[in-house]
């Protein structure tokens, strides 16, 4: 989300300022937090200025349902079949998971190799983990078609 502040009394013409807030939330209904930042957006108080809020791109929340937490339960199962311990943890990020799981598709997340510090130069994936994952993603998937 970005908030664009247009320019200001005395100011050049065409001076622009800008914020981007990182607005995360774990319940769909907390969204409207985004209302609220318009709100203070729309509120200039410094003369001749304007502002506006332009939401760039957005993932909705993964929040887990009964056909979620079946499917979740069959990957731990195949999981501990392929010799993996796999508990469920909640990240506090965001993924294209949350899209299906919006519109009612049975969803997991994170089911591929472990890794760390991710979308940063630093980004790294631990390759001993590659081998177990997809024996435990063939495994469930397996399951899913008996």
């Amino acid at each position: 989300m970005t908030l664009n502040l247009g320019p200001g009394v005395g100011q050049h013409r065409g001076a622009l300022a800008e914020a981007q807030i990182d607005l995360r939330y774990v319940e769909p209904a907390d969204r409207i937090a985004v209302a609220a930042i318009e709100r203070i957006a729309a509120t200039a108080i410094v003369p001749g200025t304007t502002a506006r809020v332009e939401i760039r791109g957005e993932f909705k929340p993964l929040v887990q349902d009964e056909a979620s937490a079946a499917l979740f339960d069959t990957y731990v199962g195949a999981a501990r079949d392929a010799g993996l311990t796999v508990a469920g943890e909640f990240s506090g990020g965001c993924a294209d998971a949350g899209f299906t799981a919006s519109v009612g598709c049975p969803t997991i997340c994170a089911v591929g190799p472990v890794g760390g510090k991710a979308h940063s130069p630093e980004e790294y994936m631990e390759v001993d983990s590659l081998v177990p994952r997809a024996q435990s993603l063939f495994l469930a998937i397996g399951r899913l078609a008996a």
